[in-house]
């Protein structure tokens, strides 16, 4: 292998995997856990209608994927330094911007295009790729730390957005979120990312062979495999973001258990990440993968079969552990499996058709209930899409990731 530039500067792995665990809190909880919070204000004080929302949720998930895709193109060819960067300068662009607005149509330019930007360049695919190329040796271990830190959002900006929505108002709570994307985020990709360019190599950058490995992989049955299965995944997962907790109210549970039952996700994420650094050890990363989508579609048919909220809580705390490890697996089998200089533009093509998927899934399921066809049907439907997303993601089984 060539010899890499700046090689003996580059921090240690726990290092860097844990400062990107940390902007990784911050891109999803000014964002994915943020949004949540603002729904009833903005609908009181810009008339936001729940269809008006929706739409700028979903449009921003699927814009993230786009840029998600321009992010892993730019990796590839410049490093994350300047992108991840740029992403955080425009995510914190937005919220600054969106404190001022008075009307609901601007929520489209700004989130679910200037901060659709900033998801796209920072969320996880991102730094995936980031440390999946920086260090190979350390890889599954890197990636456990990253999204065992990260994996601790919810837990930290929910309650957080919450309470500065409460006590401030929601365009100060903007204010400050956009602060901290530009205080925290921007600073720290600044920093931890300033020593060290992996894909940049004393001979230089190769976009040709690049290229050529992009163009091989893609023609794999086994990538587009991965591919759809993720997406499925993502799909069923957000129905179950969206509708878990009025599903448990359906149920006969208070709105206030309802709400505690649905954030063991939060809890029961970050350790199931963790436990990546030993368990593919022992297991085979592709089968592993499959195992835990398994294991979080047999957490779902709890919920749906079980009554009590034992019950309720052990199954939402099955599917959040499952939820959890598939994305850093994923990650996994596909960096094993591509090679490096192509690894970011890979993990872009990947990243596009799951946050389509992630975006339709709520829709398709509001459809669902607006029809009469209930929670219980949705709930069934989720357990299929991940058997389904199972299945497709075992075509990488055979390969040599699986080894």
């Amino acid at each position: 292998m060539p010899a890499v530039r700046g090689a003996t500067t580059t921090p240690a792995w726990w290092r860097l995997a844990g400062g990107l665990g940390v902007s990784a809190i911050i891109s999803y909880g000014t964002s994915q856990y943020l949004f949540g919070v603002l729904i009833a204000p903005w609908q009181r004080d810009l008339g936001a209608g729940p269809g008006t929302l929706a739409a700028v949720y979903s449009a921003g998930m699927l814009m993230s994927g786009l840029f998600g895709l321009l992010a892993g193109r730019l990796l590839d060819r410049f490093g994350p330094r300047g992108p991840m960067v740029a992403g955080s300068a425009a995510s914190g662009a937005a919220l600054l911007a969106m404190s001022t607005v008075h009307d609901a149509w601007w929520l489209f330019p700004l989130w679910s295009g200037l901060h659709a930007l900033g998801m796209g360049l920072t969320y996880y695919p991102v730094t995936f790729a980031v440390l999946g190329r920086w260090f190979p040796e350390h890889r599954a271990s890197a990636l456990g730390v990253l999204s065992f830190v990260g994996g601790t959002s919810s837990l930290v900006f929910v309650p957080l957005a919450g309470w500065l929505a409460d006590a401030t108002g929601w365009r100060a709570t903007l204010v400050v979120m956009g602060l901290v994307q530009l205080l925290v985020a921007l600073p720290l990709h600044a920093l931890l990312l300033r020593h060290g360019r992996p894909w940049q190599r004393e001979d230089g950058p190769a976009p040709a062979g690049s290229r050529r490995e992009v163009s091989r992989v893609v023609r794999s049955g086994w990538f587009w495999g991965l591919t759809l299965g993720g997406a499925l995944i993502m799909l069923a997962a957000h129905v179950v973001f969206v509708y878990l907790v009025p599903y448990l109210a359906s149920r006969g549970l208070t709105p206030v258990a309802a709400a505690a039952i649905g954030g063991l996700i939060g809890v029961s994420s970050p350790p199931s990440r963790l436990a990546l650094a030993v368990l593919t050890r022992i297991v085979r990363a592709a089968r592993l993968l499959v195992a835990v989508v398994v294991f979080a579609a047999l957490g779902v048919a709890l919920v749906v079969l079980a009554a009590g909220p034992v019950a309720f809580g052990a199954g939402v705390i099955m599917f959040g552990a499952g939820y959890g490890a598939q994305g850093p697996l994923r990650a996994l089998v596909l960096s094993h499996e591509a090679d490096p200089d192509a690894y970011g533009t890979l993990n872009g093509l990947q990243n596009l058709p799951a946050a389509a998927f992630g975006a339709g899934g709520p829709l398709l399921a509001g459809g669902m209930l607006a029809g009469g066809w209930g929670y219980d049907a949705v709930f069934a439907g989720v357990i299929a899409v991940l058997v389904l997303g199972a299945v497709s993601s075992a075509s990488a089984w055979r390969r040599k990731s699986a080894r």
